[in-house]
């Protein structure tokens, strides 16, 4: 027969072991969620001729359309993409602000963004831009026009400075794709 002694240690082993798996386990499955599958919006290669088959009314498309909502919506988000990244500059991130943009110009565009490439310099200037505003006031098959207001932090050697700007994107769409066609503040600020 066992002890009080030996029983008490036996005891409160199995206590600690329960525990300790039962900590294992919540950690275990905190760690390491279920995988989402990704949603797979491919269209499978249809196995005969489209050409001779006939197609019901009961055939719905799977691929979302693009609405005009969310054509505008997208112009919009494009537009403010643009502005904050091309517009929050510095004089010591070697011209960053420009690299980042070139994806989202024209050939024209991107030839204009070269020529604002500016000189590093030991003393800090910098300016952040946030768009506040946009809308879209033209939109065409092949052209749009977004409006947008920005708020801007102005930092110098002498202090920071927050102003307002307007200005005004122009996109065009180059094989089916948008991109940015010219950019203008408005005059006066």
């Amino acid at each position: 027969m066992l002890d009080l002694r030996q029983r008490l240690f036996i005891g409160i082993g199995i206590i600690v072991g329960i525990i300790v798996a039962i900590i294992l386990v919540v950690i275990l499955s905190s760690k390491n969620p279920p995988e989402e599958t990704p949603l797979d919006l491919t269209v499978p290669e249809p196995a005969i001729d489209l050409n001779q088959v006939q197609i019901t009314p009961e055939v719905t498309n799977t691929v979302p359309v693009l609405t005009e909502d969310m054509g505008e919506r997208y112009l919009r988000q494009f537009s403010r993409l643009f502005v904050e990244r091309f517009s929050s500059v510095s004089n010591q991130n070697n011209n960053r602000n420009i690299d980042d943009v070139l994806a989202l110009a024209t050939p024209k565009m991107v030839g204009w963004l070269e020529t604002q490439r500016q000189e590093m310099s030991s003393t800090y200037e910098g300016v952040s831009t946030q768009v506040i505003s946009s809308e879209l006031i033209t939109m065409t098959d092949m052209t749009a026009t977004v409006v947008v207001g920005t708020q801007q932090i102005v930092q110098t050697e002498d202090g920071e400075q927050i102003r307002q700007k307007d200005g005004r994107v122009e996109l065009e769409k180059i094989n089916r794709e948008w991109k940015i066609s010219g950019f203008y503040w408005d005059k006066g600020e």
